[in-house]
């Protein structure tokens, strides 16, 4: 499941990067979400593993991001993934 989520984020990162929409942010917001969510779930190891691997996809404008992603996620928006 790591791989799997890990390939999601990843994917939503370039389309973002690619054509920066609020949809596409709050779609990494959306794998951030869900990854973090199984990574709680795992021995220290792994855990420590996935984030740092998380944190190699997210590209350094991502914070810039979840202001327009928390305001998508309000208006009800669904995810894509």
């Amino acid at each position: 499941m790591l791989i799997k989520y890990l390939n999601d984020l990843d994917k939503a990162v370039k389309l973002a990067v690619d054509s920066p929409t609020p949809e596409q942010y709050h779609q990494c917001q959306v794998c951030v979400t869900r990854l973090e969510d199984y990574l709680d779930g795992q021995l220290e190891p792994l855990r420590r593993k996935g984030l740092e691997l998380m944190g190699e996809l997210l590209p350094p404008q991502f914070d810039e991001w979840m202001p327009v992603s928390r305001a998508l996620h309000r208006s009800g928006l669904p995810a894509a993934l």
